[in-house]
């Protein structure tokens, strides 16, 4: 025999041995002239574990063969997992292909998953559908991959893989996800959900692009910031969404909000919802490449002191900040201070009244030029709509704005 006959051989029993190899990867339910097998049409399959349900899967097809405690399905109709108590915490489990061990209690269902997540809470079900799904009753995890969708009431959630924990109940995304909602789109490079107190928490490279549509009721100024997109990052974000109408979501850890021409940024930010209010603490910072945009439309300001105002860049710091879009007031407070240019003031808060155009600066109000102090006083009103000012100071207001704008 030559070298030539010898290679052959050789290549010959590797081809054999990787079609094996291939077949045992990539299961498939056919029938074998080689080893004995059973066919069952319409079957039922239940897992036991001490005397407790651990899954029961309906499948269209089952082919068994010579390890009995080894089945191999072939369209999968119905499927359920129990937890400990015996509720079914994974329903309506479907899949075209799947291996199913009642020794081990483990199933791998392969394309075209789909399944109910079903909360022991009063929460609502979630939707999944995903290309491959495997669970494993010994870890008591169920692992979705292969681009994963979960549907939670109107919010989507995709994502490369994430795991299901039976004993805790909650779903671990340690390949990032991204959340849809109707006005947001929110990713993160991990997350965790826990299901019982409808709880997102996710962590690293937070990034939400926020987009809401204006409505007839919102204002002037409202209109205007609602044009442009507004993106927020930070390095950790809860969602509570117990109330999915009304979410609330916090932002940790170096937050930054954006939008054309505007920025904030603060420790924490929290959009409440639910009560119908936003929340920025530690380190508030606002940039604003000019304060047109505080106008109702089509506004001509005739007053040169307020249009000088309005146009230059403003940016105030604060220790709190606070925002009620039904009043569309804000309020900032601790520690205010307002730089432009060479004008800084410092006050204890400040209320803008949007709706009235009017800017109420309350509590040690003090304005400086250049360093020099050019008003101390406990209340200074800037009322854009009648373009006025007016303060309890003792000196003469049209002194003091002269003086500002020299």
């Amino acid at each position: 025999m030559n070298k030539l006959q010898v290679s052959g051989i050789i290549a010959f029993f590797i081809l054999i041995f990787s079609i094996y190899i291939y077949k045992d990867a990539n299961f498939v339910l056919e029938k074998t002239k080689d080893k004995p097998y059973v066919e069952q049409i319409k079957n039922k399959t239940v897992g036991y574990d001490n005397g407790k349900k651990v899954f029961e899967i309906s499948i269209h097809r089952v082919l068994q063969q010579n390890y009995q405690h080894v089945l191999f399905a072939k369209n999968i109709t119905d499927g359920a997992v129990f937890n400990e108590t015996g509720y079914r915490v994974i329903r309506n489990l479907r899949g075209d292909s799947g291996r199913i061990n009642t020794n081990i209690k483990s199933i791998v269902v392969t394309e075209n998953i789909s399944a109910l997540i079903e909360p022991t809470t009063s929460t609502q079900s979630i939707s999944v559908k995903a290309g491959k799904f495997k669970y494993t009753h010994q870890k008591k995890i169920a692992k979705f991959n292969h681009d994963t969708e979960l549907t939670v009431k109107k919010v989507r959630i995709y994502s490369a893989q994430f795991s299901y924990s039976n004993d805790d109940e909650s779903l671990s995304f340690n390949h990032g996800l991204t959340l849809i909602d109707k006005n947001s789109q929110t990713t993160a490079d991990n997350a965790l959900l826990n299901i019982p107190k409808s709880i997102i928490i996710a962590t690293k490279n937070i990034m939400t692009t926020y987009a809401k549509k204006e409505s007839n009721n919102d204002s002037d100024q409202i209109k205007e910031l609602l044009k442009y997109q507004t993106i927020i990052t930070s390095q950790k974000l809860q969602i509570n969404f117990k109330d999915n109408e009304h979410a609330i979501a916090t932002y940790n850890q170096n937050v930054l909000a954006k939008q054309t021409g505007k920025a904030l940024s603060c420790d924490e930010l929290v959009l409440n919802f639910k009560h119908d209010h936003y929340t920025a603490t530690g380190n508030i910072k606002l940039t604003f490449e000019d304060l047109n945009w505080l106008l109702k439309k089509k506004r001509v300001i005739k007053n040169k002191d307020i249009q000088s105002l309005l146009t230059k860049k403003t940016t105030i710091t604060a220790d709190n900040g606070m925002f009620f879009p039904s009043s569309n007031i804000l309020l900032l407070d601790n520690n205010v201070t307002i730089k432009q240019t060479n004008l800084k003031l410092q006050s204890d808060q400040l209320k803008y009244d949007i709706n009235n155009e009017k800017i109420i600066i309350i509590g040690n109000v003090i304005v400086k030029k250049y360093g020099l102090e050019h008003l101390n006083a406990n209340k200074l009103i800037v009322d854009i709509k009648n373009e006025t000012f007016r303060t309890d100071s003792t000196k003469e207001l049209s002194e003091i704005i002269l003086e500002l704008n020299d």
